[in-house]
């Protein structure tokens, strides 16, 4: 905690800092009155602030309108709707203090010609403008006119002349940093302002750029793309006020460029950055703020191309720009004083800067519109509220990144805790992408089936599936499965089971449940699946004895959950081993009931089918058929500690069973007939295959002990 004594002295230290800044602006003292102004002290610079008289040379205008314009102020504004060249002239007595020095004249800008005349003389000016009146070409640009000393009158009072040629009727806007002194003292303020301009601007610009890098760094960070844009309209809009533009490029349409498309965006940045910086969500403001600023941006850009755009932008457009640009300034105000309440983070700082730039804005725009007479100071205003913007910004930075780190720290824990928990676990852990390619996977997979992690990662899941043979389908139907299961986990994004072998890496089948997850990751979909090894339940070991019945509908998942449910019982009596080479054989006879019996495939069409790409999409086609949909395959399960009995109906046609059955195996494997093996392997692995006379139902009979003498086959 900062003690309270030292946070006086720190706020003190930063006020009389702010007030050293500051102090250039408000050096400049004294005003015009009446067409009048008495130069006395040589050692001071006096402000051209004021009424001036004016004439237009149009005798009904001089006669009827005023004698007197403000300057800064357009003529327009003083009932004065006139488009040409007009003279703001001021009688200047000069003190005899002044006698051996030269005189000097500062005028800023002026729209959007301008002429200094002294005594009669041209000193000097802005732009071009023909004898007859006529625009040539505009131009704002600051001047310094130095008065010989010869020109000046000390017995009698001086004539000052500004003549100013308008654009579309909107002229005699002379800056309010137009002013007068010894020519010594007023160059070197003139000079010295204009190097202050130049570093302010640098410094907008320089600040802006900076956090755009940033921003290109921390994308999600939004509050410094916000600030970095909000930093160069400002910088823009100092560039257009201080006529900055014109040491780059001898352009009035890049002048203008600067000036009004800082202005447009000024106020809209300012908005949104608030907003994003306390965390708050946008209302109904921003929409008329936003609408409002685009609408001067694009009338500003006409008016580059079409004249009388101008007079409409400086008669409607700059009121209502300013007018909501001191709305916008009461509300994050209002913003500000809200999260220094709730103790926002940053949020006295900039309630620091934002004191004194609300207070230099409302100072110009009120100078501007006539109610107030004040020094110019919008620029000294604009640098102490982006600096204590940026420190901030450097503070919120500062605390974000402290917050990662703890979030970082807190992560590399939970990351150890994960691999540990992943590591150390029984079950096979694995990360695959929407293909089926492995991304990672943990060490049991060494433990489980014996490979080592590094030799199965970016290959398919597929590979591990276990195939009893290569010609088998079997292994076929298994990568079908768990293909259809993979993409239903993206397309829905739920997770889903199945059962299904896997092998070692000797060949050997090992039964998994596999569940997998869909998780989303910056590289696109992937799925978390997780591996277990089946064994036996308690309740499971102590039946001894079941009878089940089982309907299936066409579907080969149904066929491989039913399979793997009977396998399980069967251990029980049977090694591991020998209940997966039951199941292997039960599982080819229900996929050959549902394959050729319900669903009519015959061995051609099934090795067609398979010899173009085709077979499971074959498979579905017939499973969606009116003729074959509504087919089901019955499963009568009898098991007990002597044997385990089965009786399998399909609704299909049948086969000649005793033509295939009588078939030499070894024939069967010279000719290439893959889809009969199945069938052999039936007939060695039970002790009684007996089909019906249809060939659309068999008994199947498996016995674990031997047979009492004269007991049932």
């Amino acid at each position: 905690m900062v003690p309270a004594a030292l946070r006086k002295w720190r706020a003190g230290a930063l006020l009389l800092a702010l007030l050293w800044l500051l102090y250039p602006a408000s050096s400049v003292l004294a005003q015009v009155r009446e067409g009048r102004l008495t130069l006395s002290d040589p050692t001071r610079i006096y402000s051209l602030i004021g009424d001036w008289s004016f004439k237009t040379g149009v005798a009904e205008i001089d006669a009827n309108g005023p004698r007197f314009v403000r300057i800064p102020s357009p003529w327009r504004r003083s009932g004065v709707h006139y488009d040409g060249v007009a003279v703001y002239s001021l009688e200047l007595a000069v003190s005899e203090v002044f006698r051996g020095h030269n005189l000097a004249v500062a005028v800023p800008s002026a729209t959007v010609t301008h002429e200094l005349w002294f005594n009669g003389v041209l000193l000097g000016g802005r732009g071009q403008v023909a004898q007859n009146g006529t625009l040539i070409e505009p131009n704002t640009q600051a001047a310094l006119h130095i008065v010989p000393r010869d020109l000046v009158r000390f017995d009698r009072a001086n004539t000052v002349e500004i003549r100013v040629r308008s654009l579309a009727g909107v002229g005699g806007f002379v800056t309010t940093d137009t002013y007068i002194g010894a020519a010594r003292l007023t160059q070197a303020y003139y000079e010295r302002h204009r190097l202050w301009s130049a570093l302010l601007c640098g410094l907008f610009f320089f600040v802006g750029g900076t956090h755009l890098i940033s921003f290109a760094g921390r994308r999600n960070e939004i509050h410094y793309l916000l600030f970095a844009l909000f930093s160069l309209a400002v910088g823009s809009l100092a560039v257009g006020l201080n006529t900055l533009a014109y040491y780059v490029i001898d352009s009035y349409i890049l002048h203008q460029l600067f000036l009004n498309q800082g202005l447009a965006t000024f106020a809209l940045l300012m908005l949104l950055f608030f907003h994003k910086y306390f965390d708050i969500r946008l209302n109904w403001f921003a929409a008329p703020v936003a609408l409002i600023c685009l609408s001067y941006s694009l009338l500003a850009l006409l008016s580059l191309v079409y004249t009388p755009a101008f007079y409409y932008l400086n008669l409607i457009g700059v009121p209502v720009l300013l007018s909501t640009i001191v709305l916008v300034i009461a509300y994050t105000s209002a913003q500000t004083i809200y999260a220094i309440r709730k103790r926002r983070f940053g949020a006295r700082v900039i309630g620091i800067g934002f004191l004194f730039f609300g207070l230099a804005v409302i100072n110009d725009i009120f100078s501007y519109q006539e109610i107030i007479d004040t020094p110019r100071w919008l620029d000294e205003g604009f640098l102490v509220f982006v600096f204590t913007m940026a420190i901030a910004v450097s503070f919120k930075f500062s605390h974000v990144h402290r917050e990662l780190e703890n979030l970082y720290q807190k992560l590399t824990r939970s990351e150890r805790q994960y691999r540990t928990l992943v590591e150390n676990t029984q079950d096979i852990i694995f990360t695959i992408d929407a293909y089926g390619k492995i991304l990672m996977v943990n060490r049991a997979l060494r433990h489980q089936l014996n490979y080592p992690a590094k030799q199965v990662v970016n290959r398919p899941i597929y590979d591990l599936l276990y195939r009893e043979n290569q010609n088998s389908s079997v292994g076929g139907i298994a990568h079908y499965l768990l293909k259809s299961k993979l993409e239903e986990v993206v397309l829905d994004r739920k997770g889903q089971s199945l059962m299904l072998q896997l092998a070692n890496r000797n060949a050997e089948p090992r039964e998994y449940e596999l569940y997998m997850d869909y998780v989303e990751s910056e590289s696109g979909p992937q799925i978390l699946g997780r591996a277990r090894a089946v064994t036996e339940n308690e309740l499971t070991q102590l039946r001894t004895s079941q009878i089940q019945r089982y309907e299936i509908g066409n579907y080969l998942s149904l066929a491989e959950a039913l399979c793997h449910r009977i396998a399980l019982d069967l251990t029980r009596y049977l090694s591991y081993d020998e209940a997966m080479s039951v199941k292997t054989c039960l599982r080819e006879i229900v996929i050959n009931s549902i394959e050729h019996g319900n669903l009519a495939i015959s061995f051609e069409e099934k090795t067609e089918a398979q010899n173009s790409g085709r077979y499971f999409e074959f498979i579905r086609e017939r499973q969606n058929d009116p003729r074959y949909r509504d087919r089901r395959v019955l499963v009568l399960f009898a098991l007990n500690e002597k044997r385990l009995r089965l009786y399998i109906e399909d609704d299909g046609d049948g086969f000649d069973h005793r033509a295939m059955m009588g078939r030499n195996p070894d024939d069967v494997n010279a000719e290439g007939l893959s889809h009969g093996r199945g069938l052999f392997m039936v007939r060695d692995e039970f002790d009684l295959v007996r089909y019906n006379e249809k060939g659309n139902a068999v008994v199947l009979m498996k016995r674990f002990k031997k047979p009492d003498p004269g007991g049932d086959p």
